[in-house]
This record gives C-alpha cells, structure tokens and sequence, in this order.
C-alpha cells in the first residue's frame, strides 16, 4: 500500500506534473500528459492511497472543471484508502478552494471533514503559486482535510 499522493499543478509553458511520494517526506516528480489530470487517475489503484494531497489545485474550464472541489474529490476519494486523508491546501482567491461540497455530497462520497482552517503546519516551508507563476503568501493558504469513511 502506497503512503500517499500528492498532486500539485506546476504550470509552466506546457507541462502539467503530478508528484507522488515515495515515502512520507520523499518525492519524486513525474510529468503527466494533457490527458491525464486529476479528474481520472487510472493509474493509481482505488483504496490505496493513506494520503492525497492537492495544493492551490484548479481544473480550468476547458479541461472540464467547474471550479468546485467536485471536479477531483470524486476520483480522490476513489484512491485513499479507509481512513486515509484528503487534504487540500488553497487561499481564497481560488474560486476552487472556496467551493466546499455540501454535508450531502460528502456523505456520497464516503467522506467526512476533519479540519478546515490555518495551513496546516507541515507545508509552512512550501512555495505556493498562481497559474501566472506569481507567489501566493503562505500566511493566506488554508489547509482543510477530509476523511475517508471505514477506517
């Protein structure tokens, strides 16, 4: 069993990248194809993920997102593993973050809120960006973590 995923966007002039950890604090980048994204993540098999691990995240329009946390919760619940975590990391100037699924949507999902407020402390020392490649301040990311029902 795999301690967890992280999918972060980086956005730079044509390469989208998912990072998966091979343990706990080591990671290792691997590029994606446009027609892989965090709305379908075939490759990673279902209830196997302790962690799932998403920051800033945003499906543009045109890749077919809403910009609600529906766009990739779905396929991320599908992937963690009873009593693993969500955790999704945004400032609210991502239309995405703020967008949070309803009590009922939760339960569709087989999913609980754990915690919804200040980033948490492990991902103080991280660089956060905007699509423009700008710098977001670390002191306006928030962190809210999801549980996984069965655990």
């Amino acid at each position: 069993m795999d301690h967890g995923v992280a999918l972060t966007r980086y956005v730079s002039k044509n390469k989208n990248r998912i990072i998966y950890p091979k343990r706990k604090s080591e990671y290792r980048k691997v590029d994606i194809d446009a027609g892989i994204n965090a709305m379908s993540m075939p490759g990673i098999p279902s209830g196997t993920q302790a962690r799932v691990v998403a920051s800033n995240p945003f499906i543009p329009p045109s890749a077919g997102g809403t910009l609600s946390m529906m766009d990739y919760l779905p396929e991320a619940a599908r992937i963690t593993r009873p009593g693993g975590e969500i955790v999704i990391n945004g400032n609210p100037e991502n239309k995405y973050f703020t967008t949070v699924p309803t009590p009922a949507q939760l339960d569709a999902l087989g999913l609980t809120m754990k915690y919804q407020g200040n980033l948490l402390p492990e991902f103080k020392d991280m660089k956060f960006s905007r699509m423009d490649g700008s710098q977001i301040s670390v002191g306006t990311m928030r962190s809210i973590v999801f549980v996984k029902k069965g655990g």
